[in-house]
C-alpha cells in the first residue's frame, strides 16, 4: 500500500502451484498513493488494470497490451471531479456493448458507478450512488458482477458492521416492452444492439410444474448500406441522392414527391427543392428487415441586391448596394469593375464617379461556395458647380490640402476665383484641374473664412455659376 509497488503473482500452468513472485516498482510514483483496489480487463487481445487510490481519490489505469507479462503502460484517468473519497476498490463490467465501473467509497459509504460507453479507454463519466445504498458501512471489496438471466447481481463487503450489500440490475431497458403476461405479445422491438434474453414460462395447471423456455436474440446494427449524407445545396441547384445496399434490397420508397424526378430504379432521384427540406426513404431488404431513415437537404438562399440604379450630381458621393443583399461575416463580397469605389468587398461601398455612366457588378459568395450576382448604374449630371467648403494646407490627407472645383464633366471653367476678407482677389484660373493652395504670392494666407465665385460650362453645354465661403484651417 504505502510504497505503490506493483506485485506480479505468476502460477504458470496451474492456479495450485505456488507462485513466483515479480515487484515491478511503482509504476507511476507521481500518481500512486496508497492503492487498495484493482481489477485486469480484457478487451480483445488486450488487457487493461484499474487501480484505486486511497490517499489522493484518483484512479489509474494500467495498459499491458495483449501479455500480463508486458510492463504496462500507466494513464492518470484523475478523480473525475472529487467523486472519490477514501476509496477501496473497483470493479468493471461489460453489458450490451458498454463499459461500467464500480468503486466503493469507505469513509462516506457510497458507490460510485462509471460509465466508460464502448471503449474502456474513454474517460469514465462518474454517478454517485449515495450513502442510502444497502445500508452500506464503511464498503470495501466489491465481488465480481455476474448474470442470472436477465439480471445482474454484485455484492460488496462492509468493514464497520460485517455485513453484505448486495446490488442488483433488473432486467434490460432496451426494449420498448420488458414483459407481457399475453399468450402472443404485442410486437416490440429493441432500442441498442447486442444479445438478448427473452423468457418464456407457464405453470402446469395438472402439476404446479414451472415450465421455463429461453431464447436468445441477437440485435443486430442496421444492414451496411450508402445513403446520401445530409447536405447543403445551393439554391436553384439539383441534386442526385442515392440509397443502396450490398445486403440485397427488395424495393425502396422515397417520398415525399415534392420536387422530386425518379430514375428507372429508385435507387437513384434528383431533388431540387426550393427551401430546406427532408426526404424520407424506406429501404426493404429481403430478409424482411426494414430500414426507414430520412436525408436532410439544406437550401443555401443567398440574395445579391446591388440595389437601384442612381442617379448622382457630378463629383457626389453615393452609396450603392440593395436592401435585400445578402449580409454577414458568412457572406463575401465583390464589386466589379474596382473603380471610384473607396471598397469593392463590402456590400455597401460609396462610389463617386468620374464618368457620366457607370455600370458595376455585384457578386455574392457564402461559405459552401454558392453565388449570386446582380447590377446597377450610376449615373451623373452636371447641374451645379460642386466645391468643399473647408482645407487644410497642412492636412494628413492630400486630398484636403488644397482648394477647388470637383466637377469633372465641365467643358470650359470661365473664371474661379478667391477673395479675402478685404475683397481682394488673391487667386484666379480657368483650368478646371487648378486649386488654390492657400498661400499668395508665396505667402501663407491666415485662417479664416474666404469668398469664392466660378462660372463654368457643363459637357451637355449647361451654364453654370456658382458663389460661396470657404474656411481656411492651420
Amino acid at each position: 500500500l504505502a510504497s505503490g509497488n506493483l506485485i506480479r503473482l505468476n502460477f504458470g500452468a496451474s492456479i495450485a502451484n505456488v507462485p513466483t513472485i515479480t515487484d515491478l516498482g511503482n509504476m507511476d510514483p507521481a500518481n500512486f498513493a496508497n492503492p487498495t483496489g484493482f481489477d485486469v480487463v480484457k478487451v480483445g487481445n488486450n488487457y487493461f488494470e484499474f487501480i484505486v487510490n486511497r490517499t489522493t481519490g484518483t484512479i489509474i489505469r494500467l495498459d499491458y497490451g495483449t501479455s500480463l507479462l508486458n510492463v504496462p503502460v500507466s494513464v492518470f484517468i484523475g478523480s473525475l471531479g472529487a467523486s472519490f473519497t477514501q476509496p477501496r476498490d473497483i470493479k468493471i463490467y461489460f453489458e450490451n456493448n458498454n463499459y461500467y465501473g464500480y468503486v466503493s467509497n469507505e469513509i462516506t459509504n457510497e458507490i460510485v458507478g462509471l460509465k466508460f460507453g464502448t471503449n474502456i479507454t474513454n474517460i469514465p463519466v462518474p454517478t454517485n450512488y449515495g450513502a442510502t445504498l444497502g445500508a452500506l458501512s464503511q464498503p470495501r471489496g466489491i465481488s465480481e458482477f455476474m448474470r442470472d438471466y436477465d439480471n445482474v447481481y454484485g455484492f460488496v463487503i462492509n468493514y464497520f458492521n460485517n455485513t453484505i450489500t448486495k446490488i442488483h440490475y433488473d432486467s434490460s431497458t432496451y426494449a420498448t416492452m420488458l414483459k407481457s403476461n399475453d399468450a402472443q405479445p404485442a410486437v416490440y422491438q429493441y432500442t441498442k444492439t447486442g444479445l438478448y434474453n427473452v423468457y418464456y414460462y407457464f405453470i402446469d395447471s395438472a402439476t404446479g410444474q414451472k415450465i421455463e423456455e429461453q431464447k436468445q436474440i441477437e440485435v443486430i446494427a442496421k444492414p451496411a448500406m450508402f445513403l446520401t449524407a445530409d447536405t447543403v445545396i445551393c439554391q436553384g441547384d439539383t441534386l442526385q441522392m442515392i440509397a443502396n445496399s450490398s445486403a440485397g434490397l427488395g424495393r425502396i420508397l422515397w417520398s415525399p414527391v415534392y420536387n422530386l424526378l425518379y430514375q428507372q430504379d429508385t435507387t437513384t432521384v434528383y431533388v431540387y427543392p426550393n427551401e430546406s427540406y427532408t426526404y424520407n426513404v424506406r429501404l426493404n431488404y429481403l430478409n424482411g428487415c426494414i430500414v426507414d431513415t430520412m436525408v436532410n437537404i439544406t437550401v443555401a438562399q443567398i440574395v445579391a441586391d446591388a440595389g437601384p440604379d442612381k442617379l448622382v450630381a457630378d463629383a457626389s458621393v453615393t452609396t450603392i448596394g440593395g436592401a435585400n443583399i445578402s449580409q454577414g461575416g458568412y457572406y463575401t463580397y465583390e464589386w466589379t469593375p474596382n473603380i471610384y469605389l473607396n471598397n469593392n468587398t463590402v456590400p455597401f461601398p460609396e462610389s463617386r464617379p468620374l464618368d457620366s455612366l457607370q455600370y458595376y457588378y455585384l457578386k455574392v459568395t457564402n461559405g459552401y461556395g454558392c453565388v449570386r450576382k446582380d447590377t446597377m448604374a450610376v449615373r451623373s449630371f452636371c447641374g451645379e458647380i460642386n466645391i468643399p467648403n473647408a482645407f487644410n494646407p497642412k492636412s494628413p490627407n492630400a486630398l484636403n490640402r488644397q482648394f477647388g472645383i470637383e466637377n469633372y464633366q465641365l467643358k470650359s471653367l470661365t473664371f474661379f476665383r478667391v477673395f479675402n476678407r478685404y475683397g481682394q482677389m488673391i487667386f484666379e484660373t480657368t483650368d478646371p484641374r487648378s486649386r488654390w493652395d492657400g498661400n499668395y504670392k508665396y505667402m501663407p494666407q491666415p485662417s479664416g473664412t474666404y469668398v469664392w465665385t466660378a462660372e463654368g460650362i457643363c459637357n451637355n453645354g449647361r451654364r453654370v455659376k456658382r458663389s460661396g465661403n470657404v474656411l481656411l484651417v492651420r
